[in-house]
């Protein structure tokens, strides 16, 4: 039985749908077919690693492709998950995807929006959801990850480097995975499409999200990708795009991080300009 030898652990609201599209270009790489986030180590641990192998069944899968994996948001911050995954998987590869940590926020409050049908605004949200914020405290995450993994097992993606430049992106993914980087290609459109915006119709939108979860329980998913494929979503109307942060809240979330990302920096060990300069709001008062 095949079972992954690389998986994408996160983050959550940080490119795991754009690096999930662009992985599943590279005729080398398996991902299951039936459900883009497995989720098993963090939602489905109690159904077994038998319903686990039944996402990567064909025995030939390992005879065609030199990398198998599934990529699920919540593995980073779900701290049961490094040690859950160390015991199954102790020679997995990692990949994480970090984005700015301000603009993560902001799209989490964008997918309740669009999700959940919430009337809030951003201030009070981040406010009544201190969650939100922790979400975007990286290095302990990735720290609870380096407990269990050595540091050649994590891969660290910024998200803004892989929009900006993804043939390099590719490169450092293949070099990671073993296997061609020039056979990836770049997903047309793919980027938007875990876009936030606001519904028409948000309370019957969060519904059929909560029916689309309870099909997934139990074993539906080919009927949740069929309506995702079909554009059920476009049932519930669009009424434009999320706004733009305000500069307030975006200059408070940047003193929130400040530290975060000096950290992140650190790990990396390269300069996170393309975050500091679209969180650098002026001070002053404008005329």
């Amino acid at each position: 039985m095949a079972l992954p030898n690389f998986l994408g652990i996160g983050a959550q609201r940080c490119g795991t749908t754009w690096l999930d599209a662009n992985l599943r270009t590279h005729p080398h790489i398996y991902l299951p077919a039936s459900r883009k986030e497995v989720q098993f180590f963090d939602c489905n641990y109690e159904r077994g690693n038998d319903w686990y192998e039944s996402y990567f069944p064909d025995e030939k899968i390992e005879s065609h492709h030199q990398a198998i994996g599934e990529v699920t948001a919540m593995y980073l911050s779900d701290p049961s998950c490094p040690g859950r995954i160390a015991e199954q998987l102790p020679s997995v590869n990692l990949i994480a995807v970090l984005r700015n940590p301000v603009d993560r926020a902001y799209s989490h409050y964008g997918l309740r929006i669009r999700d959940q049908g919430i009337q809030t605004d951003f201030r009070s949200f981040i406010e009544q959801n201190p969650e939100v914020i922790e979400r975007g405290k990286y290095v302990r995450q990735l720290h609870r990850y380096l407990d269990h993994f050595s540091r050649d097992q994590l891969l660290i993606i910024v998200f803004e480097w892989f929009i900006q430049e993804p043939a390099t992106i590719h490169r450092k993914i293949g070099d990671f995975l073993g296997i061609p980087p020039d056979l990836f290609s770049v997903p047309e459109q793919q980027q938007k499409k875990n876009s936030s915006y606001i519904p028409r119709f948000p309370r019957l939108r969060a519904s059929a999200r909560r029916v689309g979860k309870s099909f997934r329980k139990y074993g539906f998913d080919r009927v949740v990708e069929w309506a995702k494929a079909v554009g059920i979503d476009r049932m519930f109307g669009n009424v434009g795009s999320l706004p733009s942060m305000r500069d307030e809240d975006r200059r408070y979330l940047a003193e929130q991080y400040a530290q975060e990302i000096e950290q992140v920096e650190a790990l990396l060990d390269r300069d996170l300009g393309v975050w500091k300069s679209a969180n650098a709001i002026d001070n002053e008062e404008q005329p």
